[in-house]
């Protein structure tokens, strides 16, 4: 009887380990536009921990200017978005629940000039 007490104590046990061991795991997710409200395709989303800069994250843009990182450890984060011919982005953001949404980022044009001579 003790040992049955004994293996549903340590099942228990276990189970609240592993709560509480994804407990403090967030979603990022949001999307990039211009300021006319065109989706941004393609551009680049790095995000790292300012904590530890070696914990970092990175993706693409989706064909509709969406992004989601999984994962993430509950904590400080920088966030950088840059696309050609427009602004970059740069702000920090606080993981500090099981989903997190950004947004809309708007990344203003910017003028590329060529000198040909």
């Amino acid at each position: 009887m003790n040992n049955i007490k004994a293996v549903f104590f340590m099942m228990a046990m276990s189970i609240k380990y592993l709560t509480l061991a994804q407990v403090n795991k967030g979603v990022l997710i949001g999307n990039v536009s211009d300021s006319l409200n065109n989706y941004i395709q393609n551009g680049s989303i790095v995000i790292y921990a300012t904590k530890d800069s070696l914990k970092k994250y990175t993706s693409v843009l989706t064909n509709t200017g969406k992004f989601r990182f999984d994962n993430l450890d509950y904590g400080d984060y920088v966030i950088n978005i840059s696309s050609i011919g427009y602004s970059h982005y740069q702000a920090n953001i606080l993981i500090n629940k099981s989903f997190i949404d950004a947004g809309n980022i708007v990344l203003s044009f910017i003028l590329l000039c060529t000198q040909f001579g």
